[in-house]
Parts: C-alpha cells; sequence; structure tokens
C-alpha cells in the first residue's frame, strides 16, 4: 500500500491531532489487503480498529472543543455522530461482504478527507486565530498550550 500524506491545507500543526488524522487515513487504505478472499476474523478487527480509532480521535477533538470554546463545536459534534455512523454502516457491509472493494476504500476516505477539508480546518483555523496552535508556516507545527 503506498502512503498517503494527509493535504498540507488540513494540517492542523497539533501534533497528536495530525498523528490521528494520518492513522485514520492509513487504517481505512489498508483495507485494500482485504480486497481478496481473507481471513473474515482479520477483517473484522481491522474495521473495529477503524472504528475505535475514529471514536478515539473524535472524543480527543472534541474535548479540545471544549477547553478552547470552539463556537462551532456543537455543529462540529454533530457531523462526529453522523460521519460514524455512515462509516459504521459501511464497514458492517464490508465485514458482511467478506472483503473490501475499491469503491468501499475510495467512498471511506472521501468522507475522511471531505470531513478534514469542510470541518476540521474551520477549527484548525480557530485554534490559530486563539493563539493556541501556530500555523505551520510560522513554527515548528506544534501546539503551545
Amino acid at each position: 500500500m503506498k502512503k498517503f500524506a494527509i493535504p498540507d491545507v488540513v494540517v492542523f500543526g497539533d501534533e497528536v491531532i495530525d498523528k490521528e488524522h494520518q492513522a485514520i487515513v492509513d487504517l481505512v487504505l489498508g483495507l485494500e489487503r482485504f480486497s481478496d478472499q481473507c481471513n473474515k476474523n482479520e477483517l473484522e478487527t481491522h474495521c473495529d480498529l477503524i472504528l475505535s480509532t475514529f471514536e478515539n480521535h473524535f472524543v480527543s477533538e472534541e474535548m479540545l472543543m471544549a477547553k478552547t470554546e470552539f463556537p462551532g463545536r456543537n455543529q462540529h459534534c454533530s457531523r462526529h455522530v453522523k460521519i460514524l455512523g455512515t462509516c459504521t454502516g459501511l464497514l458492517e457491509s464490508i465485514i458482511a461482504r467478506g472483503q473490501a472493494i475499491e469503491n468501499d476504500i475510495m467512498n471511506l476516505i472521501s468522507r475522511v478527507i471531505r470531513h478534514m477539508l469542510m470541518d476540521d480546518v474551520a477549527f484548525r483555523d480557530y485554534l490559530h486565530h486563539i493563539g493556541h496552535l501556530v500555523p505551520p508556516s510560522m513554527g515548528e507545527g506544534h501546539s503551545r498550550v
């Protein structure tokens, strides 16, 4: 599997969030190894790992939103719920079929990247605006707090 780097436009400059985003992308793209007949238990374990990584990331991101009093928090959190529900359904379909097809992987990855572009960028920009993060182009790309 080729390594896919998160586009610069969605890089937060927060080491934890950026690593979590990259881990989600890597796990989704890792479904590629299950495109042929595979061990259903391994497939299910991988899908469960994707979901738990989503959930853990959303919790840490939402905690940071609360801590920094992000004004768009409620709307952003409701989008997390919707994405998690959609991705759960997609992953359950993959498990039921016993393999991941390319369309599954593209559907999941497009939802992840779309959320980063449409929702996470506003949060990132807010963090930069309030001085919680130094924009990557201005500093070392790590949180000040």
